[in-house]
């Protein structure tokens, strides 16, 4: 794999990035394998979003900028089908009173979960079930809640090595946290 920093180069407005491919040898004998009639995945990095107009299907997708917020639920739902990275979803909660038994509950999710309380560090979640103790972490009051949500090429990528994975599970913060 190859890595290129084009920030430098990148201008305010429309620029175009090109890519050349030149199959390695190897891919001869892998097809012989394991059909290969694709190319390989070419990771663009950063904070960008991939969008193209929906009513000019015709025109090629263009970066744009992302968004500044996002609502829960399955990101393909809302606008974003392969996206890879890292997503940030914050809410501030008014609590009345607070004690050591409080726990979080996020539900039904898929993707590695880092969460935040009031700065703080409440633990990392990445399998069933998306719960932790998190009274310590609580105040009277406003309360930060940062939730960090971990995911890689699994969004995007469908061929594996038994066949072509056709129902891709969601992205997302699937569910509202519950307190």
């Amino acid at each position: 794999n190859l890595f290129c920093d084009i920030r430098r180069a990148i201008r305010r407005g429309r620029n175009e990035i090109l890519i050349r491919y030149t199959p390695a040898r190897i891919r001869r004998f892998v097809s012989r394998m394991v059909p290969l009639n694709d190319l390989p995945p070419f990771v663009l990095r950063g904070d960008f979003l991939v969008a193209s107009r929906l009513d000019l299907k015709d025109l090629p997708p263009v970066l744009t900028a992302l968004p500044g917020k996002v609502e829960t639920g399955a990101l393909s739902a809302r606008g974003y089908p392969n996206f890879v990275g890292v997503a940030e979803y914050a809410q501030t909660v008014s609590l009345g009173k607070v004690g050591g038994g409080w726990r979080l509950d996020m539900g039904r999710q898929n993707d590695l979960f880092e969460v935040e309380i009031n700065g703080r560090s409440a633990g990392v979640l990445g399998w069933p079930p998306y719960r932790l103790k998190v009274g310590a972490l609580l105040r009277r009051g406003d309360n930060r809640f940062v939730f960090r949500m971990y995911t890689a090429l699994g969004g995007i990528l469908s061929r594996y090595y038994n066949g072509i994975e056709k129902n891709k599970p969601p992205v997302g913060l699937l569910e509202t946290p519950v307190l």
